[in-house]
């Protein structure tokens, strides 16, 4: 082992709850909070021995400054320790993950706090500052603005994703299987206890939401769900086979080798290394496909070597896409559910999935996990079980 191998060593994420539902009151960093609260309760280290905090955050509007400082101070760590808030959309936590193997790796860090949080229920509506037009001014929604749209096409990204769907010849079935597979492997995960990664989320002695809350919502009939981003006779993208908005906060710790040992901690996974990948912004969701592609090369692997992969169900087309591609069996590919059925905080997914994967991995075992982001960025990141 090498001392500047990074290592994740605890995790925790609260339950997703559903939009406007059981965690509307909570700003998101106060579930951030909540969920590096529950993460040094399942480790040794101490808020005090954190050397550096990367935490994603997308939908910032009215949070107020450092939102990653905020949750960070609120959960005990120092007022000393440097706190950065990660905004890369979807894939924000990610790359904290990703940031902190990176400091660990070059020496600069020991002991690294990463994550994220949102609360898409909270997003508020803005107006300009100029001053008001004849006839008043217009309301912009931030969850639509700054989380949904298209800065660069001004289109939905489900119409992105949409248009892609199309090219590759993606069907409107396959997007429901998998959809309805998906909420049926959550409810199997939930049921038999495996996603130990989750805390109850309490408040005054109270047990707001103990569970992810989607997992409740599963359409009857899925072909029965009124395509959205296209003209009927070959709109495909429904709010049954896309992710979820919602609200939740996941944190990592991550550590170098060198304080594994000091500390006698306990690995989970070992981070072999990541990559990340960006193409035109409408073509979002196929730079998951490139980004593995990428850290396959990087490290030597080929598909056929991972055991393992959690990617993120933007979108069911995302995942269908990535399967196809690279050849992957469906035992292989999120095995709990995922955004779909969970849902789908923005700054918090990308950690989540991360953590999912690292708890499922086998000593030895390898995977991967890969999230698509607005802007046509995709990242990936290889662990190897401990």
């Amino acid at each position: 082992m090498s001392k500047r191998e990074a290592f994740i060593v605890a995790v925790n994420r609260t339950p997703l709850g559903s939009f406007k539902s059981k965690l509307r009151k909570f700003t998101a960093t106060q579930l951030g909070s909540l969920a590096i609260k529950g993460l040094f309760e399942k480790t040794t280290v101490k808020p005090d021995q954190i050397d550096e905090v990367f935490f994603g955050n997308v939908l910032q509007g009215g949070l107020g400054q450092a939102p990653a400082k905020q949750a960070a101070l609120n959960a005990g760590v120092s007022n000393t320790t440097p706190c950065t808030t990660v905004n890369k959309v979807c894939a924000s936590s990610m790359k904290a993950i990703q940031l902190a193997y990176d400091t660990i790796f070059a020496g600069h860090n020991e002991i690294v706090l990463a994550g994220g949080q949102e609360s898409m229920s909270m997003a508020p509506f803005a107006i300009g500052r100029g001053p008001p037009k004849y006839g008043g001014d217009k309301m912009i929604d931030l969850l639509m603005n700054d989380g949904l749209t298209d800065s660069f096409t001004g289109m939905h990204m489900g119409s992105c994703a949409e248009k892609i769907v199309q090219k590759l010849g993606i069907t409107r079935e396959e997007q429901d299987e998998y959809a309805e597979m998906s909420y049926n492997r959550a409810r199997d995960a939930w049921a038999t206890g495996a996603l130990t990664e989750v805390s109850p989320v309490v408040l005054d002695g109270k047990t707001i939401l103990a569970a992810d809350e989607e997992i409740e919502n599963m359409p009857g009939d899925f072909s029965k769900v009124r395509a959205l981003f296209d003209k009927p006779e070959v709109a495909s993208i429904t709010a049954g086979n896309t992710s979820k908005l919602s609200d939740g906060a996941c944190a990592v710790l991550v550590v170098s080798g060198e304080a594994m040992t000091k500390l006698n901690l306990k690995p989970i996974a070992r981070i072999i290394g990541h990559a990340d990948a960006a193409t035109e912004s409408f073509n979002f969701t196929e730079a998951v496909n490139f980004a593995v592609e990428k850290a396959l090369k990087k490290y030597g692997l080929s598909a056929e070597q991972i055991d393992h992969w959690e990617v993120n169900e933007a979108f069911a087309s995302v995942v269908i896409a990535v399967e196809k591609h690279f050849k992957i069996p469906r035992d292989k590919m999120n095995t709990s559910g995922g955004a779909i059925s969970l849902g789908h905080p923005f700054g918090c997914s990308g950690a989540r999935i991360t953590t999912r994967l690292a708890l499922r991995l086998e000593p030895g075992q390898i995977g991967m996990a890969a999230i698509c982001n607005g802007g046509g960025g995709g990242g990936a990141i290889l662990l190897q079980g401990v």
